[in-house]
């Protein structure tokens, strides 16, 4: 009396298994929890989602913290600066027909970007700058930005505009 198939019914009532016998082995314990933890950690979920390769950023994601003293860049951005990512917004109005560069918002803007104080923007925008001999056509439609992204305050030397965030624009892609 015994063999696998009675070590197996004793151990499933909790008894011991006969001795000489094996039972078929299982997923140990902390297998099972591993396998039920989600993918990835609680600090970074939902905040940047994977399209293939490439990182995806949302208005969302850029900072942790707004405060009267200021905004804080999230992690999140902090991680993905210097590396290629991609994010889709609005392009504000720019002054001309055609630019080498723009600012990505959440929303779509009627105000001219130029022509307002700091305190008229939105903290959420994105300065995007196209690669050098290139220019895009404004457009009312989202635009999916694929690039590099660069944080930390600076001053484009051209135009005097100051940004946080930046993309140094691989691709513009007008959603329609």
């Amino acid at each position: 009396p015994g063999g696998p198939q009675a070590a197996a019914a004793a151990a499933a009532k909790g008894a011991p298994a006969a001795a000489g016998t094996e039972l078929p082995q299982e997923k140990p314990p902390a297998a099972e929890q591993a396998a039920a933890k989600p993918a990835k950690p609680e600090a970074t979920k939902n905040i940047v989602k994977e399209a293939g390769k490439t990182p995806v950023l949302t208005f969302e994601d850029l900072y942790s913290e707004m405060t009267v003293r200021g905004v804080k860049l999230s992690d999140q951005v902090n991680q993905l600066s210097g590396k290629k990512m991609e994010m889709t917004g609005f392009m504000a109005p720019p002054l001309t027909a055609k630019v080498n560069f723009f600012v990505l918002t959440k929303v779509a803007l009627t105000v001219c970007p130029f022509c307002s104080t700091d305190a008229d923007w939105p903290t959420d925008i994105v300065v995007v700058f196209m690669p050098k001999g290139k220019d895009v056509t404004p457009t009312e439609h989202q635009v999916k930005v694929t690039g590099t992204l660069s944080v930390g305050s600076q001053t484009d030397e051209e135009t005097g505009f100051v940004s946080l965030i930046r993309i140094n624009a691989d691709s513009v892609e007008v959603l329609k």
